[in-house]
């Protein structure tokens, strides 16, 4: 979709023009502006701009040279000389270059007029601005006539990429899902590493050509209807081609959203199912186990296999229907990343927490740290909220699932309670946490935390002096004044009054091993 050097040589006006060198670039050399240049250079010439000049001033060869690599360096589509006038030949120097170059130089004729072929380019610039909008407003058209008949979106590809003369795909962002146009193998229509290569571009980005290895691409990045993030991939074989405009571009995937909405409804329908199944299995309410095998079949997973359970709490301030909005693709992620592992995987939703029963083979643990770690990233690549993790670590088939889902959720919450949002727990290594939730509900350990730090906070709040916060880091020092005395920015004779107070007002001392165990068993339940 570019105007060429070819079309500028197909006017009559141009038939008597020689093309030198360059031949081999007619047909691809987009040809943007045009201009009238004589020396000096300097910065007057645009990128891909045809260049007109009567080379006055360049009668010696070096200075001829020297004005024709100042063109070419500029960018320019091509350089036409009239000949006749002030030159009238091109020195041998001067083609040599231009051929090694490949760069197209055209000779003209004297007496045809520079605005006549100024007139004739920018009249033909405009009409093939024209026919290219009219081709788009056909290519909309069409693509339209191919939903309301009922034939995919790859169909809609197709006719994309024969209007633009490239190679087109939609790239689902963050699952990294690819859809080519009919008959269309990946690694035959793209380069096998390419899309895998192929980086993000923020939406409100120009987007321009780009290479990476030997493949030439622009991404076009929009957003659905249904707020997917989706990126149109374009490749292209001819290395001059301009960047197609982003309003052009814009114009022409808007069809698109048809398609994805339509599978809106149907999607809805299917996370519907996957959450009515996934509450008999973690409920563990099923009669016949005939039945609830052909249903476990249906998601390609067996009563079997062993798995572990994994639950995610997104952390996001979204509301409740942008927050299922994403739910397809979040569990299309995790697809992904369990086929890249070569694990079976069933996840949902419920209850707002993501729910995955991981397949694990020979070790379970590794399986789900890799896991996590590729799910986590790609889930900040598409730019989804941050997620808590639960994890049950022992393997176990889907008749034991109730009882793995409840100690992963278990995992969740200690997870959040004690490291805060965005962290995973495993719950093999809750037994500590457990330990302080059962006694927190314990009437002498309640007591034993008013005893010992009771005063503490009284004197807090009446004198402000933060006590608790100098108990802490002190206790983490291990018992270093110094280092305490550093991290909590005080003189060393402060905090030493400040030890002395708690010591006082507690009736402990931290210098005795007992009653600094009780110091930090009642800190710890106190943070409960």
């Amino acid at each position: 979709m570019n105007y060429t050097l070819s079309h500028i040589l197909s006017h009559s006006l141009m038939a008597k023009a020689v093309v030198l060198s360059g031949q081999n670039v007619l047909e691809t050399q987009p040809v943007e502006s045009v201009s009238v240049i004589e020396l000096p250079v300097e910065r007057f010439v645009r990128k891909n701009e045809f260049v007109l000049t009567t080379a006055i001033g360049c009668q010696d060869e070096q200075i001829f040279l020297s004005f024709v690599k100042e063109i070419r360096d500029s960018g320019a589509a091509a350089l036409a000389i009239a000949i006749g006038g002030y030159i009238h030949h091109i020195p041998r120097v001067v083609l040599t270059f231009a051929v090694e170059n490949n760069f197209p130089l055209i000779t003209l004729p004297w007496e045809i007029r520079f605005s006549d072929v100024i007139k004739s380019i920018i009249s033909g610039i405009h009409q093939w601005e024209q026919l290219s909008q009219h081709n788009v407003d056909d290519l909309q058209r069409e693509m339209l006539r191919f939903f309301l008949d009922g034939r995919s979106i790859r169909d809609a590809l197709q006719a994309m990429a024969a209007v633009f003369g490239i190679k087109v795909a939609l790239r689902q962002d963050g699952t990294g899902t690819v859809i080519l146009p009919t008959g269309q193998a990946r690694e035959e229509y793209f380069n096998p590493d390419f899309l895998d290569e192929a980086p993000p571009t923020g939406t409100g980005e120009a987007s321009k050509w780009q290479k990476i290895r030997k493949t030439t691409f622009q991404i076009f990045p929009f957003q659905t209807l249904n707020q997917q993030n989706v990126s149109l991939i374009m490749t292209t074989d001819r290395p001059a081609l301009l960047p197609i405009p982003d309003t052009t571009l814009d114009q022409a995937v808007t069809p698109l959203n048809l398609w994805f909405k339509m599978e809106q409804p149907h999607s809805e329908k299917i996370q519907e199912e996957k959450a009515a199944f996934l509450s008999q299995l973690i409920q563990g309410k099923w009669d016949d186990s005939k039945e609830l095998e052909m249903k476990a079949s249906s998601y390609g997973i067996a009563l079997s296999d062993t798995f572990i359970v994994i639950l995610g709490q997104p952390e996001s301030d979204s509301s409740k229907n942008q927050r299922y909005l994403a739910k397809p693709k979040v569990e299309e992620l995790i697809l992904v990343c369990s086929s890249d592992l070569e694990r079976k995987t069933f996840c949902a939703f419920y209850e707002e927490l993501l729910v995955i029963f991981l397949e694990t083979k020979d070790d379970g643990r590794k399986d789900f740290i890799l896991f996590l770690d590729q799910v986590t990233k790609r889930l900040a690549d598409a730019d989804f909220p941050a997620f808590s993790w639960g994890i049950d670590d022992r393997p176990g088939s889907i008749p034991s699932l109730p009882n793995h889902f409840s100690q992963a959720k278990t995992a969740l919450e200690i997870g959040r309670k004690y490291q805060g949002p965005g962290h995973r727990m495993i719950y093999s290594e809750t037994a500590f946490y457990r330990a302080l939730e059962a006694l927190s509900r314990n009437e002498a350990a309640n007591e034993l935390v008013q005893n010992t730090l009771g005063q503490l906070i009284a004197y807090q709040g009446e004198h402000g002096l933060d006590l608790l916060p100098t108990l802490k880091c002190y206790i983490n020092c291990k018992g270093n004044v110094s280092q305490a005395a550093r991290v909590l920015s005080l003189q060393r004779q402060s905090l030493i009054y400040r030890i002395q107070k708690i010591e006082h007002l507690s009736g402990r001392s931290l210098s005795d091993p007992d009653d600094l165990f009780v110091f930090q068993l009642c800190l710890k339940l106190l943070n409960d």
